[in-house]
């Protein structure tokens, strides 16, 4: 899988869409008021046309489930990662603590998942990085963000965000040792 280019044919019908709009409103509105209405619609067509790339957590979960090979079906894990930490996080931050752990253990599950794939594939993750090096980044960043989750949260409500913290970092650094051939 390579980059997601947005459909031409999307961003003509969206010019389409934006000339029929102009000549239905050419009576009753106003010059200023039409000129504003078609430069709001051009840029909701050119910024759906730009978030074409980014795929839901649904279709990455579905790829995940289409996926055979675990350095690929890692690299997926690394996507899927920081959006349900993101969801995770956000439910922290409306206090809703039950849920937010619920996002977390999920997460985790697939974090696990995707180790335990990449380790019994036999791969050498020196010579063939492809997976390992992408957990390993994500595992990183996740590390960070669980850093931040854990201080902006309360102190009584912390402990399932350090967990799950605390088992990212060893898992990071089996990836580390790996990739750099070490014990």
């Amino acid at each position: 899988g390579g980059h997601h280019r947005p459909r031409i044919d999307s961003v003509f019908s969206g010019a389409r869409t934006v000339a029929t709009v102009e000549a239905a409103t050419a009576a009753p509105l106003g010059q200023a008021m039409r000129e504003t209405l078609v430069a709001a619609l051009l840029a909701l067509v050119l910024t759906c046309a730009s978030l074409g790339g980014q795929e839901t957590l649904e279709q990455l979960k579905a790829r995940l489930d289409r996926q055979r090979d675990p350095a690929e079906r890692a690299r997926t894990t690394a996507k899927i990662g920081p959006i349900l930490l993101e969801q995770a996080a956000q439910a922290y931050r409306e206090e809703r603590y039950e849920a937010g752990t619920g996002v977390l253990e999920e997460y985790l599950g697939y974090i696990r998942r995707a180790r335990s794939e990449l380790e019994a594939s036999g791969r050498n993750a020196r010579k063939r990085p492809r997976g390992f090096k992408e957990m390993e980044i994500h595992l990183r960043q996740a590390t960070i963000q669980l850093d931040d989750l854990a201080r902006a949260v309360y102190w009584e409500e912390r402990r399932p965000v350090e967990a799950a913290k605390k088992e990212i970092e060893e898992i990071w650094e089996k990836l580390v040792r790996a990739l750099f051939g070490l014990p």
